[in-house]
């Protein structure tokens, strides 16, 4: 928008019924950024966005000299400074986690529970909080952190007994809430912090690219869906292991936001929704970001689109959903992991972690008072735990056969596959491949053709017959049908 004369409101004005799907306090408001007043009714947008999407852009042009300000300045509109959460309030919530909901469910009641060795370490790689008192307790921490290492906001939600969201708010809210409420001073960084426009300008896991610079990437909507991929797949161990990062919401899926991935490989997973709205919207937002990235590429998965029956759709579910139901020691690659079928903690005889099998081998963003947060992570996690055992459940009849195709890929796809990447790799050694960029039908132009075979090639050699690499296969299928139509005419 011109001059930045317009932005929606957030919380500034209250929010109407749509008037596209007629739900009542979901019409977000434009207002005049420099006058304070608020445009006419007609102009804002819907935020139940997965269903919906109605959204009206003002402009100068639509308005009488009234809505305008006299006189507009023409000097660069002045942005206030960013202001980042305190590195102490993080680590303030890096603690609790036998009372937090979220980790105790995937420890002991998920259908095929992680040993907490296994947890922690994903713990640690994206910093996952507690929130330790008063509203939302027990709930979990999800910090922002981005490619600086600085914490951009911290979102804290609260699951109920089968991991599902309950509440969400923010951890900044929470504390201005509690200081107000005791009588107590709202701290000076907590006051600037709140002026800023926007505070969610970031990847959660972002902090993560500098570590692994050269990993493809798979983005999501929710923290928790990323979380759940690393648990699955593990941390990345070479250059194309896949590193998990999520967007917040679905409109968090932003050119802006997005340029902090050039020159990766990027798979993104949309939330179903009713009708394939998110997917359609994501799937047009991804060709116009690759336009606009120098050297990146979004593919855009259908997976669970194209699976999932019409009940998950309504109810929204993400790959998460479908993920928890597997058993995850299919999906690792490390044998050790596979035995792994007890959850009991190790003991520790002190403070300090001294089996070296147990230490974190990245290296911690923060410190606090010496000692790294990750051995303060893995103490806390371990404090006062009871030590359990339990087996591991199995799916019901029903269950079974709903993710059978989800299931299948372990085991049933594997000899499909290796068809497939024979004929392709004998096909493309075969084929004069042309030097001018091809256009495949998924909107992704490719420039340098052998390059792109060679990377496709390498994914689905190293997941061969897993459902969630599959685009990679068939991109390379489009290929082959482009050059072969080609080459006949």
């Amino acid at each position: 928008m011109e001059d930045f004369l317009f932005s929606l409101a957030s919380n500034k004005f209250k929010k109407l019924q749509c008037p596209k799907c007629h739900k009542k306090d979901h019409w977000q408001r434009y207002y005049n950024v420099e006058t304070g007043e608020v445009l006419p009714e007609q102009y804002g947008r819907c935020d139940n966005a997965s269903k919906c999407r109605e959204w009206v852009i003002p402009s100068r042009g639509d308005f009488k000299d009234e809505l305008i300000p006299r006189v507009v300045s023409k000097k660069p509109r002045v942005i206030p400074p960013s202001v980042n959460i305190p590195k102490e309030v993080l680590i303030d919530t890096l603690k609790g986690y036998d009372k937090n909901t979220f980790i105790q469910y995937l420890a002991t009641s998920a259908p095929y529970p992680f040993p907490f060795t296994v947890i922690n370490k994903i713990i640690e790689l994206y910093f996952v909080g507690t929130v330790g008192k008063g509203y939302m307790y027990g709930g979990t921490a999800f910090p922002f952190i981005n490619a600086n290492g600085n914490i951009r906001t911290i979102q804290i939600k609260q699951f109920d007994n089968n991991n599902s969201t309950v509440k969400t708010s923010f951890l900044h809210t929470k504390l201005e809430y509690q200081l107000k409420n005791n009588g107590k001073p709202i701290p000076k960084w907590l006051i600037d912090y709140n002026k800023q426009e926007s505070k969610i300008d970031c990847y959660f896991g972002e902090h993560l690219l500098k570590q692994y610079p050269r990993n493809p990437i798979i983005l999501v909507e929710a923290p928790k869906s990323a979380f759940y991929g690393t648990l699955y797949f593990g941390l990345p161990k070479t250059d194309s292991d896949f590193l998990w990062l999520a967007t917040y919401s679905l409109g968090g899926f932003t050119l802006k936001k997005s340029k902090v991935l050039q020159g990766r490989n990027v798979l993104v997973y949309p939330d179903l929704s009713e009708y394939g709205k998110t997917f359609e919207l994501w799937s047009e937002k991804a060709k116009e970001f690759e336009k606009a990235i120098e050297g990146t590429q979004f593919i855009v998965a259908d997976l669970i689109e194209t699976l999932a029956p019409k009940h998950d759709r309504t109810q929204g579910k993400d790959i998460a959903d479908f993920l928890i139901k597997l058993d995850w020691r299919k999906f690792r690659k490390d044998s050790t992991v596979h035995t792994a079928v007890k959850i009991s903690p190790p003991k520790i005889e002190s403070s300090d972690c001294t089996n070296d099998q147990e230490q974190p081998r990245e290296r911690p963003l923060l410190k606090v008072e010496g000692e790294s947060i990750n051995t303060q992570v893995y103490n806390s996690l371990l404090k006062n735990e009871k030590q359990k055992e339990t087996t591991t459940k199995t799916l019901n009849e029903e269950d079974s056969t709903q993710l059978e195709a989800f299931d299948a890929p372990q085991e049933k796809e594997i000899i499909t596959w290796e068809k497939d990447i024979l004929e392709l790799e004998t096909f493309l050694n075969n084929t004069t491949l042309p030097t001018t960029p091809i256009k495949l039908e998924t909107a992704t132009t490719v420039t340098d053709a052998k390059s792109f075979i060679t990377v496709n090639l390498k994914y689905i050699k190293r997941n061969n017959g897993n459902l969630i690499f599959k685009p990679y296969l068939n991109r390379l299928h489009q290929l082959k049908r482009i050059l072969t139509v080609a080459d006949a005419t």
